[in-house]
């Protein structure tokens, strides 16, 4: 499981999970999360900047996805 450290709703359907760090070869097609299973998002490249990033964010398209505290990619 993948701790989501944060959330931001940035419009009506469309919410950033900040989330750990996590490496491309576990991303999938569909995201199982404490609310149910997500297959419309899309998940953002780490930014480096002055050090090694920690969180890496997951753009998800739906509803009540305010409430997601960790995701696993299936």
């Amino acid at each position: 499981m993948i701790q989501v450290r944060e959330t931001t709703q940035l419009n009506r359907n469309t919410f950033v999970l900040v989330c750990d760090m996590f490496p491309d070869d576990v991303v999938t097609k569909t995201i199982k999360t404490n609310l149910g299973t997500i297959c419309n998002f899309v998940v953002e490249t780490p930014k480096e900047c002055f050090s090694v990033p920690k969180t890496r964010d997951v753009l998800v398209y739906g509803p009540e996805c305010k409430k997601i505290t960790h995701i696993e990619f299936v």
